[in-house]
């Protein structure tokens, strides 16, 4: 019997041990939940972040060398440590002597490369979109663009690529903003890049798409690709005078703003403040996480839109949730749970004269936009990191679920440190205990675990093969922990091994030749297991031996020779094992070798060749033949053919009674045969000529 070997062991899944609760720092990342990085004694703030499969954190900062800023990319380990063999010990900074370059959006491919998006620098007053690629060991990959970068000029002012997206086919789409020299406008701006970093210039306008092009302060702060390959930007508006959470919804061939969506194809949220974050929900909301004006400072808010830009009135309060924890709350960015719950990261405190420090913030909704009261305090979590400031910029979900965040803290010494916190957070929707990631199927309480089990759809101990089944506590129908074998037929449970068996249809012992069969525990009706031999008749159980018999189909013991037959114990009628020798006429009992001859029936019962003849008296075929001299006193006498068509075959002398004295062997000549009759006594014999045509009989006598 084999047992299925797995690492989990039914009634004793290994839950693994949490580490953190909701909204609580994880003490197995960086000992206490907080990684603080400091690289050159300067500024360096984190704005993007993105989790590689194998666990490690990349983020995307601007990054303080030799007082200008530089677009750096970090990567540290699971645990919070800086990861020394990425780049140059942890960290990539691309060079741009005497000016300074910002960092704001990072994407990681498939392929493990990594891009990076923000501003590059040119002077101080004028900056252009910026992206460079690296490879996954934080290597500028040369394959991309010019030597693994591309400068975009967008515009003569200050122009700021904020935000990137990636397409399935590896088109990348950029969005910020470009700002006219001397002058606080600036213009919402899209660009287009294929997958190998040239712009595509059949897309748009020379592969930019600028909207919003008078006179106004604008910002395009996120950017998603929705399903029908349409683009939406979240940012800043300001129409009258007065910040506006904004969204766009650019079409696909970059020929202007979809006008199905809100109105023209631009929402203006009635909230005072930028839409920071974006994202879209598996449900198919458009997200937005920002900040609204109030009476008493800023609140944290996130709103929920339909795809044509209608707000999706079933969400938070009109579509939308504002969350007023602290004095100043701003939602910074936004990411969705496996479980579709959703994590909004930002800042809370107080203002510059009054309150606590600005710290690292988080809350936590349900898909529906109601505040999660299982995240930390009711649903939210500040942890302070300075006595000045920090700000979280950027958020994402670990594949276990925890929390990231992203951003900066303010320190006397070195400025602004990198930080990343990270948060337990333990999503478990069937509520059985196991997390998410742990269970096998989070939406049903029933089951946890991932097994491999043998496959026994009718229950006979015999499996069909190996499955990995997502299972609870016992081994559900259909399946067992230990097996017999393997099953031939999982849908008969009277059937379950394959064997090669002996085909005997009519069941006398004999077979068939062999057959493959799926059975039980004992051979089906028609075949068996042993075998006395090859059956010549199948289908007859009184037949099974192919033996050569003799054909003797009078029975008289004699024979007509031999012929191949399928029998059973005895040889069949008209047939013999033996013979006494052959018959000459094999449709008659009474004729065979040694038979009692019956003289002048014309029969030659005895298969000597002639009938027997005992009477004188000359036949008619007798007339063809002369004899002479008869009588004879010689020791000759001639027989001659004197009719027509007729032949002696064979010649017997015989004695009056019709014994036979002598077989002649005669010698015929031109019809003539001399017949020598030496030493034969006086008397009447008879000559038996044997013909096609039957006996003749001729009378001799000897003087």
């Amino acid at each position: 019997m084999k047992k299925i070997i797995t690492l989990l062991a039914i009634g004793l899944f290994p839950y693994l041990p949490l580490s953190a609760q909701d909204g609580t720092p994880d003490s197995t990342f960086a000992g206490d939940g907080i990684a603080l990085l400091d690289f050159f004694g300067q500024t360096e703030t984190g704005n993007g972040i993105v989790v590689q499969p194998d666990g490690k954190i990349l983020a995307v900062a601007s990054m303080t060398r030799d007082n200008n800023f530089e677009l750096g990319v970090v990567r540290i380990n699971e645990d919070g440590s800086l990861d020394s063999t990425f780049a140059d010990n942890g960290a990539f900074l691309y060079d741009n002597p005497g000016v300074s370059d910002l960092g704001y959006d990072i994407k990681l491919l498939e392929d493990g490369s990594i891009l990076a998006c923000g501003s590059f620098g040119l002077e101080p007053a004028d900056t252009d979109f910026f992206v460079y690629k690296l490879t996954k060991d934080g290597l500028l990959d040369s394959t991309f663009a010019e030597n693994g970068a591309r400068v975009i000029r967008t515009g003569a002012g200050n122009d700021y690529a904020r935000a990137m997206a990636v397409s399935e086919d590896g088109t990348i789409f950029l969005t910020g903003d470009t700002g006219v020299p001397g002058f606080s406008f600036a213009s919402n701006t899209v660009v287009k890049l294929d997958a190998d970093g040239h712009v595509d210039s059949t897309w748009a306008d020379q592969g930019a798409f600028f909207w919003n092009t008078d006179s106004t302060r604008n910002e395009s702060l996120q950017l998603e690709i929705l399903a029908d390959g349409n683009l939406v930007v979240s940012g800043r508006a300001v129409p009258a005078g007065s910040d506006r959470i904004a969204l766009y919804k650019v079409l696909a061939d970059g020929t202007g703003l979809d006008t199905t969506f809100g109105t023209g194809g631009v929402v203006l949220a009635p909230f005072q403040g930028k839409g920071y974050g974006m994202t879209v929900h598996p449900n198919g909301n458009i997200l937005v996480a920002g900040n609204n004006l109030g009476g008493q400072g800023f609140d944290a808010v996130v709103a929920a839109y339909n795809q044509d830009g209608t707000p999706n009135m079933a969400f938070g309060t009109n579509g939308a949730t504002l969350m007023n924890y602290g004095i100043n709350d701003v939602g910074l960015s936004i990411a969705v749970q496996q479980d579709g719950k959703i994590i909004v990261g930002g800042e809370s405190g107080g203002t510059f004269f009054f309150g606590p420090p600005r710290a690292f913030f988080s809350a936590r909704l349900d898909a529906l936009g109601v505040v999660d009261s299982t995240w930390g305090d009711n649903g939210f979590v500040t942890t302070p990191t300075s006595d000045f400031f920090a700000f979280s910029n950027g958020c994402t979900v670990q594949p276990d679920g925890k929390v990231l965040l992203v951003g900066a803290t303010a320190t006397p010494q070195t400025g602004n440190d990198l930080t990343f916190i990270r948060y337990g957070n333990f999503i478990d929707q069937d509520m059985d205990g196991v997390r998410f990631d742990q269970d096998c199927d989070d939406l049903d309480a029933a089951v946890f675990q991932e097994v491999e089990l043998f496959v026994d759809a009718d229950g006979d101990g015999y499996d069909d093969g190996q499955a990995v089944i997502c299972m609870g506590d016992e081994v559900p129908a259909g399946y067992t922990m230990e097996t017999n074998g393997t099953d031939c037929d999982d849908t008969d449970s009277e059937a379950f091994q394959l064997a090669l068996l002996f085909v005997d249809a009519d069941g006398d012992g004999y077979d068939d030749g062999q057959q493959e069969v799926c059975f039980g525990t004992a051979a089906p009706d028609g075949f068996s297991e042993e075998s006395a031999g090859s059956d010549c008749d199948d289908t007859d159980p009184e037949t099974f031996q192919l033996a050569l018999l003799f054909v003797d189909a009078d029975g008289d013991g004699y024979d007509n020779g031999r012929q191949e037959v399928c029998f059973g114990t005895t040889a069949p009628d008209g047939f013999s094992e033996e013979s006494a020798g052959d018959d000459c006429d094999d449709d008659n009992p009474d004729i065979f070798p040694g038979a009692e001859e019956i003289p002048n029936n014309g029969v030659d019962e005895d298969c000597d060749g002639m009938d027997l003849v005992v009477s004188v008296r000359e036949t008619a075929l007798a007339s063809r033949f002369e004899l002479y001299p008869n009588p004879a006193s010689g020791t000759e006498v001639v027989l001659e053919v004197t009719g027509p068509a007729v032949q002696a075959q064979a010649v017997q002398l015989l004695d009056a009674t019709g014994r036979q004295l002598q077989q002649l062997a005669l010698d015929f000549n031109q019809n003539q045969a001399v017949i020598n009759i030496a030493g034969l006594p006086a008397g009447l014999y008879i000559l038996a000529i044997q013909t096609a045509e039957g006996v003749a009989a001729k009378r001799l006598i000897v003087e």
